[in-house]
């Protein structure tokens, strides 16, 4: 797998965002049903957005400063073969670098192009 990245990127709606904003943490649903919350790696999100997220319109993705983490992370693999960060508490916001919108195409499909700057915190 080579040497491990500096950064993960975690897929989420503005509404779940701005809930996390207003309690200072964010969880996932995954965190409770599977012990983990699920990342990715930045060459990984945009098939981990079609694959699971193809059905919601609005996205943000979210860069983890992984040496700023308060949680344990481990790479692990998924079920359909590729290795995956996952994160095995919450997510606490000092981590977050910034956000971006995932847009879609007139096509519908999801776009993420060169991102040069991350939208602030909150």
């Amino acid at each position: 797998m080579g040497s491990q990245p500096e950064y993960i990127y975690h897929i989420v709606t503005p509404e779940e965002w701005g809930k996390a904003c207003q309690s200072g943490t964010y969880t996932a649903p995954s965190l409770q049903a599977e012990g983990f919350i699920h990342f990715s790696y930045l060459d990984q999100v945009l098939a981990t957005a079609e694959r699971y997220y193809s059905d919601i319109p609005d996205l943000l993705v979210l860069k983890v400063d992984i040496g700023k983490l308060t949680a344990a992370m481990k790479v692990e693999q998924a079920t359909h073969g590729g290795w995956y960060p996952h994160l095995y508490g919450e997510l606490n916001l000092s981590a977050v670098i910034g956000y971006h919108p995932l847009k879609r195409s007139a096509g519908g499909s999801l776009e993420l192009h060169e991102i040069e700057t991350w939208d602030h915190l909150c």
